[in-house]
């Protein structure tokens, strides 16, 4: 059983300033297998708004890490959100691969799209990120590039984009696991 807390977003500028957009989920996992979890989460940014947000999915090991090959996970996550007066569902696959060093520094890289219910075409997105074990907890910082290839330099929100195109954002994680190993 592990609980998470995760804060960060696309980064913008809004009246002049330069700060992410902020996305915060609280959440919770549980693992079904050693190769296998579920998990939901509650967006809180949204209820600011009078928004319930709820994600809930599961990650499979498609691949252990193996001598110089990293591991290679699965996550399929769905999605609502509602007003209570009308719902969007999404729904998301990554891809992530990843190697663990000294038993302490994971260090990985995801590719992500979200299909939208409510038409468009699937969103992309690329990302980086680093997490270190620290016993029961673990601290996360990920850099991402929200939907690349998409022309961002015309839009009423001045994303901070990369190549003119898309949104850099960063996130940062913060999880602790209950039972099983761990010190």
């Amino acid at each position: 059983m592990e609980a998470s807390f995760e804060l960060g977003g696309p980064f913008g500028q809004v009246e002049g300033y330069n700060l992410p957009l902020p996305l915060a989920t609280a959440g919770a996992s549980y693992g079904l297998s050693d190769r296998a979890d579920a998990f939901a989460s509650v967006h809180l940014t949204p209820a600011v708004f009078g928004v319930l947000g709820l994600d809930a999915g599961g990650d499979f090991l498609l691949l252990p890490e193996l001598g110089p090959f990293p591991a290679l996970n699965l996550t399929g996550r769905a999605y609502l959100f509602t007003d209570f007066r009308s719902a969007r569902p999404y729904v998301e696959a990554d891809l992530t691969a990843s190697r663990l060093f000294n038993e302490r520094f994971l260090t990985y890289f995801s590719v992500a799209s979200l299909v939208q219910f409510a038409g468009g075409p699937p969103l992309l997105g690329i990302g980086f990120g680093e997490e270190v074990e620290l016993g029961r907890w673990g601290l996360q910082l990920e850099v991402r590039w929200y939907e690349p290839g998409y022309n961002t330099v015309d839009l009423p929100t001045h994303w901070w984009n990369i190549w003119g195109t898309g949104s850099f954002g960063m996130m940062l994680g913060v999880r602790r696991r209950f039972g099983g190993g761990g010190v």
